[in-house]
């Protein structure tokens, strides 16, 4: 798990340099979707998102099986890329930067510091070795079971979202709102303060003055509950397979969505 933790660390870390593009780059949205990530499982590539230059489509994205973050045009040719591997951070973002000034890009403010934090990294400043095969098959399998439990529930619900990666908290997740009640969290987040490992998580959100008493919740056989400063389910990745997955999301769903909330 201390190996898995350390790749999800370093993948967030390089991400950020994408989240720094999105932001200057993609047209802005209020609820701040317009920096976030997807997770390609067909490619092992994780997106950023369009935007334009002189008219041109571009999409910046991370190669984790080159380890390289290439760039992208809407003819899906890539037209410049930068490895990563025995760089800093630094170089690699100076030369992203350079690689779009090229094409045309604003630079002014291409590469300013994000307006959240993320945890200071002890390797933040290291020069970064690169990926094994190990490392990067371990990952990507998790993100993709992410992906497809994302999919699952929307179906389940047949609601729709998109299935993202938040640059901030690097949880690959949907966020969809059931009814004027009930809005609905689900994803996959890294280790964190809440939770010794890697979860899965869902949570219920009270709409217009509603707020669920957790008063009454029932015990899961997958997973269990936390109703301290966060309220909700989780499941730790040392349990998660595809038959944990469905059994959480249906207990999970059937007690919180399907059944009569009682509403504090």
């Amino acid at each position: 798990m201390q190996e898995y933790n350390k790749t999800d660390q370093q993948i967030h870390l390089i991400c950020q340099l994408i989240a720094k593009v999105n932001r200057s780059l993609v047209p802005q949205k209020e609820d701040d979707c317009h920096t976030n990530l997807y997770f390609d499982a067909l490619g092992n590539r994780i997106y950023g998102r369009w935007f334009s230059i002189n008219s041109v489509k571009f999409i910046l994205f991370f190669d984790l099986m080159q380890q390289a973050i290439s760039l992208e045009n809407q003819d899906y040719q890539i037209t410049e890329s930068v490895d990563i591997k025995d760089k800093t951070i630094a170089t690699i973002e100076n030369e992203i930067s350079q690689l779009l000034k090229s094409h045309g890009a604003e630079s002014s403010t291409l590469m300013a510091p994000l307006h959240f934090e993320i945890p200071k990294y002890s390797f933040a400043n290291d020069v970064i070795k690169g990926f094994s095969d190990e490392e990067i098959k371990k990952w990507t399998h998790y993100r993709a079971l992410a992906n497809q439990a994302c999919y699952d529930l929307l179906g389940h619900l047949q609601l729709e979202s998109e299935v993202r990666i938040w640059p901030h908290h690097f949880d690959t997740g949907i966020y969809t709102e059931i009814n004027d009640k009930i809005g609905i969290g689900f994803g996959l987040a890294m280790q964190d303060d809440m939770v010794d490992e890697p979860y899965l998580y869902f949570s219920v959100y009270g709409l217009n003055g509603h707020e669920v008493n957790y008063n009454n919740i029932q015990s899961l056989k997958t997973g269990y509950w936390i109703v301290d400063n966060w309220k909700g389910s989780v499941l730790k990745m040392s349990k998660i397979n595809p038959k944990a997955i469905h059994s959480f999301l249906l207990e999970t769903v059937n007690w919180t969505v399907m059944s009569d909330i009682k509403w504090n």
